[in-house]
C-alpha cells in the first residue's frame, strides 16, 4: 500500500473513533462505562499526534497511558462484564467483544508506536507541545 493511500487510512480510523468514543455515552448505564470512556478519550489525542508526528506532551505520558490501557484490557478480559449475560445473548455479546477488539488493535499499535517507536517525534522536547 503507498504511503498516501495509508496515510489515508489512518485518518478515515481516526475519525470513525472519534464519532464512536464521542457518541457512545448516549449507550450508558454505569459508572464503569463512564470511567472506560474517561480513559478512551486520551486515545483520540494520542492517535491524533501520532498522526501529526507532533509531541503532545511528554512521552513518559504516554508510556504510562498505554501501559494503563493494557492493564485495563487485560482486567476486562479476565473479569469479564460486570453483569450476567442472558444465555440467548451471549453469542452475540461474544460477537460485539470480538467486533470491538478488533477494532481497537490499530489504535494500540499507533498508541505503542507513538509511546516507544517515534524517537524522531520525542526529540528534543523536554516540555509540553
Amino acid at each position: 500500500m503507498d504511503p498516501e493511500k495509508k496515510q489515508f487510512a489512518w485518518w478515515y480510523y481516526f475519525w470513525l473513533l472519534v464519532v464512536l468514543i464521542v457518541t457512545s455515552p448516549i449507550f450508558f448505564e454505569a459508572i464503569e462505562d463512564w470511567l472506560h470512556w474517561a480513559l478512551a478519550v486520551p486515545s483520540l489525542v494520542g492517535l491524533w499526534g501520532y498522526l501529526r508526528r507532533r509531541p503532545l506532551g511528554r512521552r513518559y505520558l504516554w508510556i504510562g497511558y498505554f501501559c494503563l490501557l493494557i492493564i485495563d484490557l487485560l482486567a476486562r478480559w479476565l473479569f469479564g462484564p460486570s453483569v450476567e449475560i442472558p444465555p440467548e445473548f451471549r453469542l452475540a455479546f461474544s460477537v460485539v467483544i470480538v467486533v470491538c477488539s478488533a477494532l481497537v488493535i490499530p489504535l494500540y499499535i499507533a498508541l505503542w508506536r507513538y509511546a516507544f517507536r517515534s524517537p524522531d517525534v520525542w526529540r528534543g522536547t523536554t516540555r509540553a507541545a
